[in-house]
């Protein structure tokens, strides 16, 4: 995961100079010094760790490369949208997790810690789903489970496009799913049924 090491190294190349000239100063004798720059030096990493500065001059070629730079895990697959991706990956043999990733013509960029907000979550019992938006685009995400023995589910809207990859899984299903400008006329179709996903 380069994204960390890249920020541990930029670090210390700023603290350790400025510890060594504090040291010279003897100013690292005072109480007070250590506990103000071990804070400073962590306020400072997660500061540059929160906003991809690698964006002003790097693109990576495929959502993959951007993924191993900045996350561990096993890469599984990617949802396209517009203006960015969402990255689905296995954080261990149990549990699938994403990130999102801003992109442009000239290819994939990092997305920022803030760069995505979950704009609702809806859960009823069978079913559970979380709706993504990427900041400063119109791409949104869905991601779910539905408690269900159904063999063909689709994710629908009446409006607008859904691009959707389904898993089946003993007894439950596993969908991700890319809409464009998101509407609450999103609803699950179950072996022909329609379902509606409220609240």
């Amino acid at each position: 995961m380069l994204f960390m090491l890249t920020r541990y190294i930029i670090s210390a190349v700023i603290f350790v100079p400025l510890i060594i000239i504090l040291n010279k100063k003897k100013i690292l004798k005072k109480k007070y010094a250590a506990p103000i720059i071990i804070v400073a030096f962590l306020l400072f990493s997660s500061a540059i760790s929160s906003f991809p500065v690698e964006n002003a001059f790097l693109r990576f070629d495929t959502p993959e490369q951007a993924f191993y730079y900045v996350e561990t895990g096993k890469y599984d697959y990617v949802v396209e949208g517009e203006n960015s991706s969402m990255v689905v990956y296995k954080k261990d043999s149990n549990t699938y997790s994403q990130i999102f990733l801003l992109k442009d013509e000239k290819g994939y960029m990092l997305n920022s810690f803030y760069g995505y907000a979950l704009i609702d979550r809806i859960f009823d019992g069978n079913h559970a789903l979380d709706i993504f938006k990427v900041k400063n685009t119109d791409d949104y995400y869905i991601t779910g489970v539905l408690v269900s023995d159904a063999s063909n589910i689709e994710l629908k809207s009446d409006t607008r496009d859904v691009v959707c990859n389904v898993f089946y899984k003993e007894n439950s299903v596993i969908f991700y799913a890319y809409v464009k400008e998101y509407a609450d006329d999103i609803y699950l179709v179950c072996d022909g049924e329609k379902v509606e996903l409220q609240n």
